[in-house]
C-alpha cells in the first residue's frame, strides 16, 4: 500500500556517497511515490565516529544530487561529530524544522526487526529516567555508555515483564536482543526513533553487499595511496599533541568529569606514543571505546565539548544548503513564507552566515526575549566559528592549500539542471 508521505529526510554521511545510497533513495520513491522529495541531512567534514570525512561535504552532497536525492542539507559539526543521541537529535530537530513527513535510514534487521526497536523506542521514551539511571550504574562500573543502555533497556524490559513481543515474531531472548540494538546502525535506528514520532522507512543492510561499501571504498583507496593516509593521521596527532601539551588549560573546562579522565589519558599518552592509532590503542579499553577517543580528539582539536552538543542538539542553529535539483528548489520555494515565519536561517554562501544570524537576533531585541536572543547568537555565532575552522582543519589535513582557494566562505552550492537561485 503507498502512503502518501510526500518529503522524506535522510539522515545520512555519505562518506562517500555509493550504489547503497542510492538503493535507499529509489525504494522510497519506489515505497511513496516517484513525486517523493527526498531531502539528505548530510555530516559535516567530520563525521559521527569522529573520523575526517574522506571527502569534502560539497563533494558529497553534488554526487547525491547526481545519483537522485532532491536537496542536500548540512547537519552543523557540532552535531554530526558528536554521540549518537546528539547526532540524531540535531538531525531529527532539522527535519521538523523542514516540516518533513518522514524519515529514512538503513538497518541491521528487516523490517519486523526495525518494527521492534521502533517498540523499544516508545519503552525507552516512557521510562527514560529508570532506564538512564541503570546505564549509569552500569557506566560507574566500567561499561561503555552504548553497551550500559542497551543493557539497561533489557534489564528493564525483564525486571517489567514487558517480554511481549509476539507481534514481531522475533526470536526473544536477551543475547538476541542485545546483539540487534548494538550494532552501529540500529543504534543511530533507535535514536532516530526516540525522538521521531511520524513516519519511518528503512532498508536492510546487509555485509558484503552495496548497502555496506563505504567501508570498502575508503579501504580500497587508502590501500593504494597509503602515503595518504600516513599524511592524514600524522596532521591529526600533530595537532591533538599541540593541543593536549600547551601550558594554557582553560579550555578544558568546557568538559565533563567522564571526558576529563580520558582527556588527561590523553594527554599520558601523547608523551609516550609516535602515532594517533598507537595513542588511541594506548587508551582504550572496555569503557573507552575506539569511536568515542577518536570523537573526542575531534572535538579537542575544534574546540568544543560533547557537553555543549548535548545542550544545543534539539536546537540546531541553521540549515545550511548544499546541493539541490529543480525539485529541491521547487520545494524549499514553495515552503518559503512559513520557513521565514518561523525564523529559520538558510545560510548559503557562510560569509553571509554570521550577518543573518545578527539580524535573526534583532529581531528579539526588543522582546521579553533580550538576553536569551544575545546569548543565542553567541552560541551560533561560535558554531559558525567552529564550522570554519573545521573546514580549515579538514582541508590542511587532505592536502587542499593554499586555504584561501578552499576556504567555506567561497563554496557555493551545487544547483543541477541550471536552476536558478
Amino acid at each position: 500500500m503507498k502512503l502518501q508521505s510526500t518529503t522524506f529526510g535522510i539522515v545520512s554521511e555519505f562518506n562517500p556517497f555509493h550504489e547503497g545510497h542510492a538503493f535507499l533513495n529509489r525504494s522510497l520513491k519506489q515505497a511513496y511515490g516517484d513525486e517523493t522529495v527526498t531531502i539528505a541531512i548530510m555530516s559535516s567534514n567530520f563525521v559521527q565516529r569522529g573520523e575526517i570525512a574522506f571527502l569534502d561535504r560539497y563533494e558529497r552532497a553534488k554526487k547525491a544530487v547526481e545519483g537522485g536525492y532532491n536537496l542536500v542539507v548540512g547537519l552543523p559539526l557540532v552535531f554530526s561529530c558528536s554521540s549518537a543521541g546528539s547526532f540524531a537529535r540535531g538531525a531529527i530537530a532539522i527535519a521538523k524544522m523542514l516540516e518533513l513527513d518522514g524519515i529514512a535510514f538503513g538497518a541491521e534487521g528487516d523490517s519486523k526487526q526495525v518494527n521492534f526497536i521502533r517498540f523499544i523506542s516508545s519503552i525507552y521514551k516512557a521510562n527514560s529516567f529508570a532506564i538512564e539511571r541503570e546505564a549509569a550504574l552500569m557506566v560507574s562500573e566500567g561499561f561503555s555508555y552504548p553497551i550500559a543502555r542497551t543493557k539497561a533497556i533489557v534489564k528493564f524490559l525483564k525486571k517489567n515483564n514487558v517480554y511481549d513481543y509476539a507481534d514481531y515474531d522475533l526470536k526473544c531472548d536477551e543475547k538476541s536482543i542485545i546483539k540487534l540494538l548494538s550494532s552501529s546502525n540500529n543504534i543511530l535506528a533507535l535514536e532516530y526513533l526516540i525522538n521521531w514520532d511520524k513516519d519511518f522507512f528503512s532498508v536492510q543492510r546487509a555485509d558484503g553487499d552495496h548497502h555496506n561499501s563505504a567501508k570498502l571504498i575508503r579501504k580500497s583507496f587508502f590501500e593504494k595511496n597509503p602515503k595518504e593516509q600516513k599524511n592524514r593521521e600524522k596532521i591529526i596527532y600533530t595537532l591533538l599533541c599541540t593541543r593536549l601539551l600547551a601550558p594554557d588549560n582553560h579550555w578544558l573546562k568546557k568538559y565533563s568529569k567522564r571526558d576529563m579522565d580520558l582527556i588527561m589519558s590523553l594527554q599520558r599518552a601523547c608523551i609516550k606514543t609516535n602515532s594517533i592509532n598507537e595513542l588511541i590503542s594506548s587508551v582504550k579499553n572496555k569503557t573507552y571505546t575506539y569511536s568515542r577517543i577518536e570523537r573526542l580528539i575531534t572535538q579537542i582539536i575544534l574546540g568544543y565539548s560533547q557537553r555543549e552538543s548535548d545542550m544545543w542538539s534539539k536546537y540546531p542553529p541553521y540549515i545550511q544548503l548544499l546541493a539541490m535539483d529543480s525539485k529541491g528548489m521547487e520545494f524549499l520555494n514553495g515552503r518559503k513564507k512559513q520557513f521565514k515565519d518561523k525564523g529559520i536561517i538558510f545560510i548559503q554562501p557562510f560569509s553571509k552566515a554570521y550577518k543573518q544570524i545578527s539580524k535573526a537576533a534583532e529581531n528579539n531585541y526588543n522582546s521579553e526575549e533580550d538576553l536569551k536572543s544575545l546569548a543565542i547568537e553567541d552560541v551560533y555565532k561560535r558554531w559558525l566559528d567552529i564550522e570554519i575552522y573545521g573546514s580549515h582543519i579538514f582541508n590542511m589535513v587532505c592536502g587542499k592549500l593554499p586555504l584561501n582557494m578552499h576556504n567555506e566562505k567561497v563554496k557555493k552550492i551545487f544547483i543541477s539542471n541550471k536552476v536558478e537561485l
